[in-house]
């Protein structure tokens, strides 16, 4: 865009930093692996209330831990806004 204005030198060309560069890199790589857990997590979610309603279970003992279904059907994957920004 500045050269599409005639302005040229420092301050109005593209700065690039490496290292940024690569850290923003690494950054939106957690973030989109981050995005796609959340919605494996709601899927297997939704698999698993399921199973419960289809076993007429309002809890379950798993892995020496109480699951009630009310808390299941409370976990809510919220979007991240902050992926309208990329």
């Amino acid at each position: 865009m500045a050269e599409e204005l005639g302005l040229k030198g420092e301050g109005v060309e593209k700065r690039t930093i490496k290292a940024l560069d690569e850290a923003m890199a690494d950054l939106l790589g957690h973030r989109e692996k981050r995005m796609k857990h959340g919605k494996l997590e709601k899927d297997c979610n939704a698999v698993v209330i399921a199973l419960y309603k289809k076993h007429g279970l309002k809890s379950y003992n798993y892995d020496d831990r109480l699951y009630d279904l009310k808390s299941l059907e409370k976990v809510v994957v919220h979007k991240d806004d902050s992926d309208d920004e990329d």
